[in-house]
């Protein structure tokens, strides 16, 4: 079948509807049957055109706000990844910054340690002290108990320490020293200033009658041989102010002078503590100068065997007025080619005194 448009009548001309020429002149009319489109314009009988669109302005404001709210979500993504870049900018220019600053941050923080590490220093005490070697002991100990008996024909180690076994810990913790109490310490000065060693503090002080259960002599020791000899001192405990004074023939003489100790000198001091009339148990600090200030370094009385600090508590005793003991021992070398000393014990009569200091002058073996 053949799809071509029917031919126009004779006088119609070609594209316009058969009734056109009954159309009256004037704004053509719209009928059901004309379709979507009107009939020709005045003067241009041949152009068809489209109809007036009522909806037209509703979707073209439309289409401008979606086309705006799309341009606003664009310029919004563009902006945030702008904030990105300029976020993870900043980012690498203050790790970059921090790297290029860490050297000197490091350098100042150990500039400021060490400067909180001097100011610490400055304000705590002006001395270290450590445990010095101390060859000057009393060589005779007393006890109110029967460590002596207990002990009878047992070996005294002389190369252990051990507060459990007889050794010279043993006798430090347990026994009494024999008319004074030998202390010895290595004196460090760590202050910038210079420190000065003033005198001594003697503290809780408890004096009762004389020891006279158990006296022992304890082993023989060398000489220390150091190049630079201790400062000696003497202190006696039951004076009314007792002070650092000068250690003449085993005795307290005259007052000492000051020490004077700067930053680095290391001096060891060796204090004897007597006590003639009674049995006392003290403590006791060394009075020293720093900085324009008075300071109290306690002392030790026994140190353990990692040089800490065992007891502050010091004890001495005088021999009884009658000079007479309930039990003698010794430690001594039985026979002398034995490898350690032992406990042995002897009679009154093998000990002579001597303005109140015993002597043995009995067999040494």
């Amino acid at each position: 079948m053949s799809t071509e448009p029917p031919t126009p009548p004779a006088g119609q001309p070609a594209g316009q509807p058969p009734d056109a020429q009954n159309q009256p002149s004037g704004p053509s009319q719209r009928t059901p049957e004309a379709g979507p489109f009107f009939g020709p314009q005045p003067g241009n009988p041949t152009v068809w055109v489209s109809p007036p669109d009522p909806d037209r302005y509703a979707r073209e404001q439309s289409q401008l706000a979606r086309d705006a709210l799309a341009a606003a979500r664009e310029a919004n993504r563009s902006s945030r990844r702008s904030n990105r870049i300029a976020i993870a900018a900043c980012a690498v220019a203050a790790v970059l910054a921090a790297l290029a600053l860490y050297p000197q941050f490091q350098t100042n923080s150990r500039d400021q340690a060490e400067v909180d590490e001097k100011e610490s220093v400055e304000a705590g005490s002006p001395v270290k002290l450590s445990p010095g070697e101390s060859f000057n002991y009393s060589g005779w100990w007393v006890t109110d108990s029967d460590l002596g008996d207990k002990h009878f024909g047992d070996v005294f180690d002389t190369t252990v320490y051990d507060y459990n076994k007889p050794s010279f810990a043993w006798l430090f913790k347990h026994w009494t020293p024999l008319n004074w109490k030998n202390a010895s310490f290595n004196t460090l000065s760590v202050h910038e200033k210079t420190t000065v060693v003033q005198g001594v503090e003697i503290s809780n002080l408890n004096c009762k009658k004389p020891i006279s259960r158990t006296i022992l002599a304890s082993p023989e020791i060398g000489s220390g041989g150091d190049l630079t000899p201790p400062a000696e001192y003497a202190v006696d405990v039951e004076a009314p102010k007792p002070a650092l004074r000068k250690l003449v023939n085993d005795r307290p003489g005259e007052l000492a002078e000051n020490l004077t100790l700067e930053q680095g000198d290391q001096r060891t001091i060796q204090i004897s503590f007597f006590s003639t009339k009674r049995a006392c148990t003290f403590e006791a600090s060394l009075k020293v100068s720093s900085n324009g200030k008075t300071h109290k370094v306690k002392l030790p009385s026994l140190w353990d065997s990692n040089d800490k600090a065992e007891t502050y508590t010091f004890r001495v005793s005088p021999p009884p007025g009658n000079l007479t003991y309930d039990s003698y021992y010794k430690a001594a070398y039985v026979p002398e080619t034995a490898l350690h000393p032992k406990i042995t014990s002897f009679p009154s009569r093998h000990v002579v005194w001597h303005k109140g200091n015993p002597e043995y002058v009995g067999p040494m073996h």
